[in-house]
């Protein structure tokens, strides 16, 4: 955490929570700045015991924390940490193991994932506090991972090849500053880029993008084989 007043906000909130609840951990702290300059936080608890029983302590004042019992039912990362963090939010502290519940719950319902500004907010405090999926798998926990969902902008990846096909593109990238230098992806006007696969060689990268790259032309030349085929002439033998 970074300062200290964060630390006293959190040793705070966990006298109340101690107060209040019994074996209950702090998991997420952000902080965000109020118009008169000071600043507040809001801190998330949970139970190993009840996943459905979460508590929100809030401090927009400083010395007045609020105290608030979220239906496990209600939460969800979405609306409780991508949508904080496009409306000003600061992430301060994240335990690794609720990044671990996050990265989980990302690669369940990424795709009704609707603050994508928040999201990006939240990938790029991972990659700039060395949040990734080897960190988390030390922990003894299956592994999981998330950056395989970032678009292409995200991953920054230069476009190095592009063949383009009817309704969209694949992309072969390139980012020497990556362990996984090598991404191929899929990209439509309609759906943005998706599908996002990383390889740490050449070969292994452009063999992957070769590959896409035939799928998509065998679903043209199909498409285009239904278009052009000659409709059906009845004759007595088919009546």
């Amino acid at each position: 955490m970074r300062n200290e007043e964060v630390s006293r906000f959190v040793k705070h909130a966990t006298l109340l929570l101690d107060k209040e609840e019994e074996e209950m951990e702090i998991q997420e702290v952000l902080s965000k700045q109020n118009k008169d300059g000071t600043t507040g936080y809001r801190a998330l608890a949970f139970t190993e015991d009840d996943p459905d029983y979460i508590v929100c302590i809030r401090e927009n004042i400083p010395g007045k924390l609020e105290y608030e019992i979220i239906p496990g039912w209600y939460y969800n990362i979405d609306e409780y940490l991508f949508d904080d963090l496009e409306k000003g939010y600061e992430i301060e502290w994240l335990s690794l193991e609720h990044h671990y519940d996050l990265w989980c719950e990302l690669n369940e319902c990424y795709e009704d994932i609707h603050h994508e500004e928040g999201f990006r907010k939240y990938v790029s405090y991972c990659k700039t506090n060395g949040i990734t999926a080897e960190e988390i798998a030390s922990l003894g926990l299956d592994r999981v991972d998330i950056f395989p969902l970032i678009h292409e902008e995200d991953a920054s990846y230069e476009k190095i090849s592009e063949i383009k096909f009817k309704k969209c593109s694949v992309i072969l990238g390139y980012n020497g500053e990556l362990d996984a230098s090598y991404a191929t992806w899929i990209t439509s006007s309609g759906k943005g880029n998706r599908k996002a696969r990383y390889f740490c060689n050449f070969q292994e990268g452009f063999r992957d993008y070769k590959g896409r790259c035939k799928t998509m032309l065998l679903k043209d030349l199909e498409s285009e084989r239904s278009r052009i085929r000659p409709q059906k002439v009845m004759d007595h033998t088919d009546r």
